[in-house]
């Protein structure tokens, strides 16, 4: 059971623009909402949870190779024309996946990262 603060918490992010998911019958069967009915009594909600990333390996290097990617202020724009057990290279640079996934963007805007 939620406390009063924890509703409200999640009403507030309803309102901020935040995406909503509800479940019923206590089941870990969760579905966005657009517009709650905040019945608390029949249901659950809570904040959709934010899709986690972490860096890319070696293992993605045929997928990587290839790839145009960005700094995330928009400064430096290279293709990624290598990959080592530990650091990807762009352009003339080698830098750690962690970093990848930091720092850079694809050209689309989309996460330098794999889902976890």
């Amino acid at each position: 059971m939620k406390t009063t603060e924890e509703k409200i918490a999640i009403m507030q992010a309803y309102c901020d623009g935040e995406a909503i998911e509800y479940t019923q019958n206590n089941q870990d069967n969760w579905k966005e909402v657009i517009n709650p009915s905040w019945n608390w009594g029949g249901s659950k909600y809570r904040v959709k949870p934010q899709p986690q990333y972490q860096p890319f390996d070696f293992t993605d290097a045929l997928y990587l190779i290839g790839k145009i990617v960005k700094t995330k202020n928009n400064d430096f724009v290279s293709t990624i024309t290598g990959a080592y057990l530990n650091t990807i290279v762009i352009g003339k640079f080698n830098i750690v996946y962690s970093t990848l996934l930091q720092e850079y963007l694809f050209l689309d805007d989309s996460i330098c990262g794999k889902l976890k």
